[in-house]
């Protein structure tokens, strides 16, 4: 499995200049005398160069070359099999009236003569998906970034000494390709600066360069290195930059921009998921689908790294007003923004693809039709924003022991409460001595700090310090009612 890491590595060498090469699918040219192979030649070439114009969704000149029942229909006469000077498809690209911006090379349109002549047989597709093969204009399933990874030959270089490592081939076969030399080595104090800036975003102190400097074995770097990768700090570093991608934030965007208060569970998240080296599989399987897998510690403990990390979902802003619209139709069109947002970013960051533009058509690069923009909306249909526990069973459990425990503890401090207040009581109740008039006399019985006995409207014993009763009060017999 490739982790966190990993990928960053490989971000460091596309960013060192290391490409990978790439060539569009193209038609196969054999001799004259081949048997054509619709499959490998002739429908590539449509693909290329005839399908944006005549498909079953946009048939110019209401000419679809895509099916074969369309394609081959005998009363249109578009290919007549076995007689390509009836077939106005051979006669429109012999003429280089189509394609009209780009016409056919002659290897390619005796390919297509040849097909024609020997029957025109159809291939294995019907119809011809035309998002199979990347044309000059935009890429199909064949474009390079599709396919499976696959571990390259390290590329030649003149000055082999100079490498360290297998990166190191494809940065000076770059260098050297262009007529450069590598730079020279950095020397130990700038080497644990650029390290310790790139790993934590922070700079090192004057002990840690001073140790690193006068540390000469020969693991020195691999071990300053692990001790980055090691602290708190490589994790709170990085985390920004998937954070960006995951357009966080910690209120809701547009005219309220209400706060989010637990929004850091997923921020969270991110940083120790780098710091564990978790696995980047698992890493997009949680923020995907987190709250539908299972997940456990090697100890088999479950945890909650599922459920919140499916925030991703909902990071982005989320328009309050929009949602409270009694306008149905209205609120029907924030939840489509809703939508079109969250696919944006799970296209954006986890298929590198902007899938947006299919959301009003066949996307007019990345290899994605419009009917299939709305089968992957189908997937997130259901989920909402809102808050949910984030508790594992296990943790539910363990936090309503710990409640019982202390409803335990509180039943019997309450207790211990009513028995000082009853002790106190009968000493009170102890201290009254009777009077003549029968009556209890409370002993030590303390005196008013102040009193106002609003002997007349307005006016108390010491003076007019209330003004006028407000709001319907009054005073009668000294008393404010």
């Amino acid at each position: 499995m490739i982790s966190l890491r990993v990928i960053r590595q490989v971000m460091l060498c596309y960013i060192a200049g290391v490409t990978i090469s790439l060539s569009a699918c193209q038609p196969v040219l054999r001799g004259a005398d081949d048997v054509v192979d619709f499959d490998r030649q002739v429908q590539p070439l449509l693909v290329a160069h005839c399908l944006d114009c005549h498909n079953a969704v946009d048939r110019k000149g209401d000419v679809d070359l895509s099916d074969a029942q369309t394609a081959l229909r005998e009363s249109e006469r578009v290919i007549v099999a076995g007689k390509a000077d009836e077939s106005l498809l051979w006669s429109q690209v012999n003429e280089d009236a189509m394609p009209p911006d780009a016409p056919l090379s002659d290897q390619e349109k005796q390919v297509l003569r040849r097909w024609i002549e020997q029957g025109a047989k159809w291939g294995s597709t019907n119809p011809i998906d035309r998002f199979a093969y990347s044309t000059a204009k935009r890429a199909g399933a064949d474009w390079w970034s599709l396919q499976t990874v696959q571990r390259p030959d390290l590329p030649p270089v003149d000055n082999a000494a100079w490498m360290r490592n297998p990166i190191d081939h494809f940065v000076l076969a770059k260098l050297e390709s262009r007529g450069l030399g590598p730079a020279p080595m950095a020397d130990r104090p700038t080497l644990i600066r650029r390290l310790t800036f790139d790993l934590i975003g922070l700079p090192p102190t004057p002990t840690e360069i001073e140790d690193f400097v006068q540390d000469t074995t020969p693991d020195a770097y691999q071990r300053l290195v692990d001790r980055l990768l090691d602290s708190p700090h490589y994790g709170e570093r990085w985390a920004r930059h998937w954070l960006d991608v995951a357009r966080y934030t910690e209120s809701q965007g547009f005219e309220y921009d209400r706060f989010r208060p637990h929004a850091w569970h997923y921020r969270d998240y991110v940083i120790n998921s780098l710091n564990a080296d978790k696995p980047y599989d698992l890493f997009l399987q949680e923020q995907i689908a987190g709250d539908v897998m299972n997940f456990a510690k090697p100890n088999g403990e479950l945890t909650s790294d599922g459920i919140i990390a499916t925030s991703l979902l909902v990071c982005g802003p989320w328009d309050q007003a929009g949602n409270a619209q009694a306008n149905m139709t209205q609120k029907q069109i924030t939840r489509e923004e809703e939508l079109e947002d969250l696919l944006s970013v799970v296209g954006q960051s986890m298929l590198g693809m902007t899938i947006n533009c299919a959301r009003c058509h066949a996307h007019k690069f990345d290899p994605i039709p419009q009917v299939d923009y709305y089968r992957f909306k189908a997937v997130f249909e259901g989920i909402k924003h809102g808050e949910r526990s984030i508790e594992t069973s296990a943790e539910a459990a363990a936090r309503n022991r710990i409640s019982a425990q202390l409803q335990q503890e509180l039943k019997v401090l309450t207790l211990d409460i009513a028995e000082i207040e009853r002790q106190a009581r009968a000493q009170v109740l102890a201290a009254r001595t009777p009077t003549t008039s029968g009556q209890p006399l409370l002993i030590s019985t303390p005196t008013p700090m102040a009193r106002w006995s609003f002997s007349q409207a307005g006016q108390d014993e010491i003076g007019s310090l209330h003004g006028e009763p407000q709001g319907g009060a009054t005073i009668r017999d000294g008393r404010l009612i």
